[in-house]
């Protein structure tokens, strides 16, 4: 990646595995600033990871584990969620979605209801970046 400067130069990514016998998320992030896991109510980032892939060619990744429990909720989006913009300019934000989460994270429209926010928060604006998210119900 960093040879072939792929998305000039570098791009975010995160790779996980689920155990689902040992009921355990085993991951690692590049870049990736929004992985989250909420559990009964409360959110915790999924930091465990590194730089974008391509930034470094001596870049090292850390993995994280999590031990899942029933109920818990994962959530990984591109910053193009964070980063849509309303009609006057302000971006939609960390904070944001971390409330966003917080709120509707236990309910089976939480796509919808995400995309309806997104809709609602930029107005007339156009989305300029991708927005992609996974979102696991356990």
């Amino acid at each position: 990646m960093c040879k072939l400067k792929v998305n000039q130069g570098y791009c975010a990514g995160f790779m996980w595995e689920i155990d689902t016998e040992k009921s355990k998320l085993t991951y690692v992030h590049s870049g990736l600033e929004h992985a989250y896991l909420c559990r009964n109510g409360d959110l915790s980032h999924l930091g465990k990871g590194g730089f974008p892939i391509g930034m470094d060619i001596t870049d090292s990744y850390e993995q994280g584990i999590v031990d899942l429990k029933k109920g818990d909720f994962i959530f990984i989006a591109s910053d193009g969620i964070s980063d849509s913009k309303n009609d006057k300019g302000n971006a939609y934000g960390y904070d944001s979605i971390k409330t966003f989460i917080k709120q509707t994270y236990k309910q089976k429209e939480f796509k919808a209801l995400l995309k309806s926010e997104l809709e609602k928060f930029q107005g007339q604006s156009k989305q300029v970046d991708d927005v992609t998210a996974l979102m696991i119900h356990c």
